[in-house]
C-alpha cells in the first residue's frame, strides 16, 4: 500500500513546487482564466509521470542509471530552487534572482546559507521519493 501511495504523492508535491513557483497560474485558476491555469497543471504532471516513467526505463541497465540519476538530481535542484524562493523570498524564480545568484560571492553565500535549512531538507526528502518511485516503478 505505502508503496502506491509515494509516487501519487510525489506527484502532488511536484505540482506543489509547481505552483507556487508559478504563482500566476494559481492566481488564474479562480480567475477568467481558469481553464488555461488547469491544462498547465494537467500538462505538467502528465510532464512529470512521464518524467518518471522514463527515468525507469534508463534505470533497468546499470549504464544508464546513472543518466538517470543525474536527471533526477537535477529535476531536485529544480524543486530546490523553486521552495527555496518561495520559502524565503514569498515569490516565484525570476531572471533576478538567477542574475543574483550568479553574481554572489562564496562569502555572502555562506551568510545565507542558514536560510536554507528547511529547503535542503524537502530538496533530500524530494530526491528520496523521487528515488524511491522510479526504483518502484522499474519494477512494474
Amino acid at each position: 500500500m505505502f508503496k502506491k501511495i509515494v509516487p501519487i504523492l510525489l506527484i502532488i508535491i511536484y505540482l506543489t513546487g509547481f505552483l507556487i513557483s508559478f504563482p500566476y497560474i494559481f492566481d488564474n485558476l479562480f480567475g477568467a482564466e481558469k481553464m488555461d491555469s488547469i491544462r498547465n497543471i494537467f500538462e505538467y504532471g502528465i510532464m512529470f509521470c512521464s518524467f518518471l516513467v522514463f527515468n525507469a526505463l534508463l534505470f533497468k541497465n546499470k549504464y544508464t542509471s546513472v543518466i538517470a540519476f543525474i536527471l533526477c538530481l537535477l529535476l531536485s535542484i529544480n524543486f530546490l530552487i523553486s521552495v527555496s524562493c518561495f520559502l524565503i523570498y514569498h515569490s516565484g524564480f525570476n531572471v533576478g534572482m538567477a542574475i543574483s545568484i550568479l553574481e554572489s560571492n562564496p562569502d555572502e553565500a555562506m551568510s545565507m546559507s542558514y536560510m536554507f535549512i528547511l529547503p535542503g531538507i524537502l530538496f533530500f526528502v524530494f530526491l528520496g521519493m523521487v528515488m524511491y518511485s522510479v526504483d518502484y516503478l522499474k519494477k512494474i
